[in-house]
C-alpha cells in the first residue's frame, strides 16, 4: 500500500541530538517534500534544524502558541526579527 504523504514532522525529542536529527531529516527528505522539526525553542535548536537541512521548523523560538486570528501579528514579528538579524528564519531551511 502506497501512502500519499508530502509532510513529515520530526518529534521535538530529536532537536537536541544533532546526529540523529540529521539522519531522520535526510531519510525523510528522500521520500517527502517537506520536513518539519518540532520543538525549536532556542537558537541552538534552530541551528540544529538548519544543519540537519529541515525545510520547516515549529516551536516557541519562532512564535508562541496563538489563535489563528493572531497570525498576521506573529508573521510581522517574525519578519522584523529576521530582518534585524540579517538571516532568514522562514521558508526553505536549506543551509
Amino acid at each position: 500500500m502506497k501512502l500519499d504523504i508530502d509532510i513529515v514532522k520530526i518529534d521535538a525529542s530529536y532537536v537536541h541530538r544533532l546526529d540523529a536529527l540529521k539522519r531522520l531529516v535526510s531519510y525523510a527528505r528522500a521520500h517527502v517534500r517537506h520536513v518539519v522539526v518540532e520543538g525549536v525553542e532556542t537558537p541552538e535548536h534552530f541551528k540544529n534544524a538548519l544543519l540537519a537541512r529541515a525545510t520547516h521548523v515549529q516551536g516557541r523560538f519562532i512564535a508562541e502558541e496563538a489563535p489563528l486570528v493572531a497570525l498576521p501579528a506573529v508573521a510581522n514579528d517574525l519578519a522584523s526579527r529576521s530582518a534585524s538579524s540579517g538571516r532568514s528564519m522562514v521558508g526553505e531551511g536549506r543551509a
